[in-house]
């Protein structure tokens, strides 16, 4: 019920200065003609950036065959996870679109690329000096933020050990979870999903392989490092495909 209060509440609280704006939505079943393109782009692009859930939903389901409390200890580490992601990256990407959007279509022009270059260079730089430093917190710190944070009730010394282990491994991909995300941003300002699309199957892939090797060594531990690993990956796959368009343009 809090969430969907919460949802709710943050619909309505627009409302007020949309129909200040004069801005106040309405149903209208009009066929328009970015509809059609828009379509056509909307399936790759929520698949990409969606990628991040199905790997959680994944270590989740294989989670399940490890001993009692691994599956709490990895939903506990990706909340602390999310917290940084959320805050920096998530808000970093969502105003860095519209911008890169606009310069995309002078992209032809060397003016327009350079233009591209500087505002996600820009984008990246300002987003890794705050999550560095909040990787290394989420790592050295890991023990004590736990403890403080979850350590009552039925959760016990054994649960705050689990969980600073997964988060110590979960955190390893922070950085290149944050890189994936701003350079999805540039390929959806290009208008080129499907480069989406093939970095996440091949993010998907390397996860699973990653987590078949490492489940039985490592257990929970190894669904996360799994994670971090296939984040590596995903990154550095987004930045080939950058470098690569940039060169055919």
């Amino acid at each position: 019920m809090g969430v969907l209060v919460g949802g709710v509440a943050q619909v309505v609280i627009h409302l007020p200065i949309l129909k200040k704006h004069h801005l106040s939505p309405r149903f209208d079943f009009q066929k328009h003609p970015a509809l059609e393109k828009m379509s056509k782009l909307f399936w790759p692009s929520c698949y990409g950036a969606a990628i991040y859930q199905f790997h959680v939903l994944l270590i989740t389901a294989l989670a399940t065959f490890l001993p009692a409390g691994s599956v709490s200890w990895l939903w506990y580490a990706d909340r602390l996870f999310q917290f940084p992601l959320g805050l920096v990256t998530i808000a970093m990407a969502t105003v860095l679109l519209p911008t890169l959007s606009i310069q995309a279509q002078s992209i032809a022009t060397l003016e327009g690329r350079q233009k591209l270059k500087e505002t996600l260079s820009f984008s990246m730089k300002t987003t890794l000096a705050l999550i560095i430093p909040a990787t290394l917190g989420l790592i050295v710190l890991a023990k004590p933020i736990v403890k403080l944070l979850f350590e009552h009730g039925q959760f016990g010394p054994n649960d705050v050990i689990g969980t600073q282990k997964v988060l110590i491994m979960t955190a390893i991909g922070l950085p290149f979870v944050s890189i994936s995300k701003l350079l999805s941003q540039v390929f959806l300002s290009l208008q080129q999903p499907k480069i989406l699309l093939k970095a996440s199957n091949l993010s998907v892939a390397l996860h699973i392989l990653f987590s078949v090797i490492l489940i039985k060594p490592l257990a929970s531990q190894g669904l996360a490092l799994a994670l971090s690993l296939s984040a590596i990956g995903h990154a550095g796959e987004l930045g080939y495909r950058l470098k690569t368009s940039f060169k055919s343009i």
